[in-house]
């Protein structure tokens, strides 16, 4: 019985995969900033060789990730993780903390709520 129930959710689960696959949309290009070279420079207009440059509101040039120093790559990977390892939501008895809330609230009107003090309690 549990196995048929198992395969159930499994096929329910593939199914609604299937049905609820949305796609994405085009991707937008980003805005950057146009090179303008003399005749003689026929291939590699850039920053390098540009007689001028025409930026709207961007400055901006798509490069390589190789072409970026990694000490640059670590610098804005530790600025996109900084916060992620010390959240509430990163341990799992934080995670599970509001359902237990929940569950011990759930005959009185505050069910579902978590007040100051019953999070920090002192011995």
């Amino acid at each position: 019985m549990f196995v048929v129930g198992l395969l159930g959710v499994a096929a329910s689960g593939g199914v609604a995969a299937v049905a609820f696959n949305i796609a994405l949309p085009p991707e937008v290009p980003l805005l950057q900033t146009s090179f303008v070279c003399a005749a003689d420079v026929t291939e590699g207009c850039g920053p390098d060789n540009a007689i001028a440059t025409f930026s709207a509101e961007e400055d901006r040039i798509n490069v390589q990730l190789s072409d970026v120093p990694a000490v640059m790559q670590q610098a804005v990977l530790a600025t996109e993780d900084r916060g992620s390892t010390t959240t509430a939501a990163s341990t799992p008895s934080a995670s599970l903390a509001p359902s237990t809330t929940t569950c011990a609230a759930a005959g009185s009107s505050r069910a579902g709520r978590r007040s100051p003090s019953s999070t920090s309690r002192t011995s």
